[in-house]
């Protein structure tokens, strides 16, 4: 926050978040989240960039959410299920067979996997493998406890990205390559959702041409190059 003040003066800062999400079936793991939401249908839990604003993206945590399908749950969202960054073998429990691996097993395809990030065609992240992500709690799901999910499951970034909502921002999710996803969507009346959610800070209006006194008549382009290092802050 310091140094976000110290870059855009008096311009509202504020702490936010970004998630996206995705349903994993067994055709369907990989997948490209527009971070500002365009060209997607937006789910109930998901967060965008907003059009005019920066968004400083200084941590991130990669989970996965089991939601009930069942008719009489329908119109119930994620917001009633906990997000576990690791495969919880109470929670995802479809037993494997002979032919395919168990489903917590299938959802480790999620975290050998692999993320790029792109802001237009500068590449903020390339490649990153998704096992740094793998957070697994002392206290896991079991018919008497709940699994510990807490501000310790995100991942801090060493150089927070500056994104702007002018911007297309892009992230890549690459599965294991070659790895058994068939039970990757869980047993009948349930879908398993992947998550990437993002914490920072929002800059209100920060991606507008010039909104500033000290850098006034400023792109967004110049501004950024003027105060950061490649779209980054160093800490």
């Amino acid at each position: 926050m310091a140094k976000a003040r110290a870059l855009y003066g008096d311009a509202q800062i504020q702490p936010s978040d970004v998630r996206v999400e995705s349903v994993l079936t067994a055709s369907k793991v990989s997948h490209t989240f527009n971070l500002n939401g365009n060209g997607s249908t937006k789910r109930p839990l998901e967060q965008y960039i907003s059009n005019n604003d920066l968004f400083i993206m200084y941590a991130l945590k990669v989970g996965v959410q089991k939601v009930s399908t069942l008719p009489t749950l329908a119109a119930i969202s994620g917001g009633n299920y906990p997000v576990y960054t690791y495969p919880d073998k109470y929670v995802f429990d479809d037993a494997g067979t002979v032919n395919n691996v168990s489903e917590a097993n299938a959802l480790e395809a999620v975290f050998n996997g692999s993320m790029g990030m792109k802001a237009n065609t500068y590449e903020l992240i390339n490649q990153v493998k998704l096992n740094r992500f793998r957070n697994v709690p002392e206290t896991q799901a079991s018919l008497t406890t709940q699994a510990e999910t807490h501000i310790e499951n995100f991942v801090i970034f060493e150089q927070p990205a500056i994104l702007s909502g002018r911007d297309t921002n892009l992230l890549d999710f690459i599965a294991a390559q070659g790895a058994d996803t068939a039970l990757i969507g869980g047993k009948a009346d349930t879908e398993n959702v992947l998550v990437f959610q993002a914490l920072g800070l929002t800059v209100r209006d920060g991606a507008l041409a010039a909104t500033f006194v000290e850098l006034e008549g400023m792109t967004y382009e110049q501004r950024l190059k003027k105060l950061t290092i490649d779209g980054r802050l160093l800490k």
